[in-house]
């Protein structure tokens, strides 16, 4: 019982803190996120599945707030950032209350994912004493790694079984819809399609992140294509390419050339591990790879083709052209292996200690050194292995369509990373770590030798 109050009074502290540095500075939006914060925190302390239920509606539906202005990066805050934190202590209030509840299950990531985290914040720390990072911003990216792992480990504990992942995922395709009616209003404004409220709250129009949506896409169409493919019911696959071809015009108008990868990807790796009507699957995508680059808008063929304008670079087979972002891009990861690196080799700079880099594994090796990399390496082994180890177990149609379409989505993420910070997007790692919670609970239904009882208990 010591421990949990231990840890329950540790967050209340935290989040304490957090509204106090809030409060002096705050504006209309910032003081309305935490109204609303507090009471969906109430509804969670009696009701924590309704308090999911409202966390996984605002995922992509919530506003952003900028909290502070520091070199580098604005550190920003999204509605369901906070609301998150809040319906995680009531989560941690309620197992302080009643110990039988436990504090964590036992899944394949535990280990890996604690790990990693220990090391985001240890490092951090170093980073701070050195005066590589500034305390405040490396404070709350920390913060934002920790709540994705925090998501993960309430999700998991609190759902049981396959009946509760359906009723959850029902409340995550209604979002998809609305998010992608979203996307539908913005393909003839003349700008890239982004996810709604991209931009803090009173501030003026950007062009939001583009790559973000593009990632949120990726897992949808993967999950709808493995219920094509792993159901036999003729109207659940119609639903599911239905819901797969609306989606498609707002993913292409993303414009997003790491989530153009990510799809692709994505299914190649459903044509390799599935091993259901793979012809009919090979036929239709033979035939996509045909006939979508000739129906395909023009603004989506020169954002591809436009790559491969302007610089040469030697990639030791010959040259290729490159345009100004990528070699931009290239430029900060040669800078940071042969300058930045070799200071802090072992455990990097500290979280937010390098200037922003567009790729999610240079970023972590900045960030964490190569001991923290290794950690990271290892936490997605971890997630692969769970995810492929439920499909190939699972004694269900739902089973094994959400595992597969999690496997195979996460593989295309790990691509989508090459040249995005693709693990630190909130409105891609929240659905994530959320999805891969719910695969860990049908894991544990398909798998006796995995105890239901509490991990620290």
């Amino acid at each position: 019982m010591a421990k949990y109050k231990l840890v329950f009074f540790a967050v209340f502290a935290l989040i304490a803190l957090f509204v106090a540095f809030l409060i002096p500075q705050a504006n209309s939006g910032v003081l309305l996120g935490i109204i609303l914060g507090l009471l969906v925190g109430i509804i969670a302390f009696f009701r924590i599945e309704f308090g999911i239920y409202i966390l996984v509606f605002s995922m992509l539906l919530s506003p952003e707030i900028k909290l502070a202005s520091v070199p580098g990066r604005d550190v920003v805050m999204r509605l369901d950032d906070f609301i998150l934190l809040i319906v995680v202590f009531a989560w941690f209030a309620r197992i302080a209350i009643d110990k039988s509840i436990g504090l964590l299950k036992n899944t394949p990531l535990n280990a890996s994912v604690i790990a990693y985290t220990l090391a985001c914040i240890i490092f951090t720390l170093k980073g701070i004493i050195y005066g590589d990072v500034n305390p405040v911003k490396s404070f709350f990216y920390v913060l934002k790694y920790v709540e994705y792992f925090l998501l993960f480990f309430m999700v998991s504990n609190v759902v049981k079984d396959e009946k509760d992942v359906k009723r959850y995922l029902s409340a995550a395709l209604i979002t998809l819809a609305i998010v992608t009616i979203y996307g539908y209003t913005q393909i003839n404004s003349g700008v890239r399609i982004t996810a709604p409220f991209e931009d803090p709250l009173g501030a003026a129009a950007t062009a939001g992140e583009p790559a973000s949506l593009g990632g949120y896409f990726i897992m949808a169409l993967a999950l709808l294509t493995a219920v094509v493919l792993n159901y036999k019911n003729k109207i659940k696959k119609l639903l599911a390419l239905s819901g797969f071809a609306f989606i498609m015009p707002p993913f292409w108008q993303t414009l997003s050339r790491a989530s153009y990868i990510g799809f692709g990807i994505m299914l190649l790796f459903t044509l390799f591990l599935t091993k259901k009507n793979r012809f009919m699957y090979f036929s239709v995508l033979l035939a996509a790879v045909v006939i979508v680059p000739l129906i395909l808008p023009a603004n989506i063929t020169e954002r591809v083709r436009e790559t491969f304008q302007g610089r040469q670079i030697e990639t030791g087979v010959g040259k290729v052209n490159f345009d100004e972002s990528s070699m931009a891009r290239i430029e900060s990861w040669r800078n940071l292996i042969t300058v930045k690196l070799p200071k802090h080799l072992l455990a990097g700079y500290g979280v937010t200690g390098v200037s922003f880099i567009d790729g999610q594994y240079f970023t972590v090796l900045g960030e964490v050194g190569i001991i923290g990399f290794a950690l990271f390496i290892w936490m997605i082994i971890a997630i692969l292995k769970m995810g492929y180890k439920t499909y190939k177990n699972g004694q269900t149609e739902f089973t094994k369509a959400i595992s597969f379409g999690f496997t195979v989505s996460f593989i295309a993420l790990l691509f989508h990373a090459i040249t995005a910070n693709t693990f630190i997007i909130v409105r891609v790692m929240e659905p994530f770590w959320f999805l891969a919670a719910l695969v860990s609970v049908l894991y544990r239904e398909n798998f006796s030798n995995v105890p239901v009882k509490s991990a620290l208990t």
